[in-house]
């Protein structure tokens, strides 16, 4: 169902490119850049570059994933994606990384 935290800003090329099984880049990195803080981008990127990769960093990106949206939602914006998660699936793959 569509919940209000769910609606999208309509844009034609997105939705027709979705639609087609294209996915949505745009809009994927868009949702990316509204969830991630800006300041915290050099200071994870240097860790990873160091080799640094700890449970709380996993953490933090597990909580980064959530804040995007339904998975289902998030896996029809990549393109060849879309179609490989069934209908249905995407509260058993919350629970999964809530779990995490």
């Amino acid at each position: 169902g569509e919940h209000i935290d769910e609606f999208e800003k309509f844009e034609s090329t997105s939705f027709v490119s979705r639609l087609l099984g294209f996915g949505d880049m745009k809009g994927f990195m868009d949702k990316i850049a509204s969830v991630i803080p800006e300041d915290s981008e050099p200071e994870f990127l240097e860790k990873l570059q160091q080799g640094h990769f700890s449970m709380r960093i996993l953490y933090e990106q597990y909580a980064n994933i959530m804040k995007m949206g339904p998975m289902g939602q998030i896996m029809s914006m990549l393109p060849g994606v879309g179609n490989l998660m069934p209908d249905g699936a995407d509260e058993a793959s919350t629970n999964k990384i809530k779990q995490f």
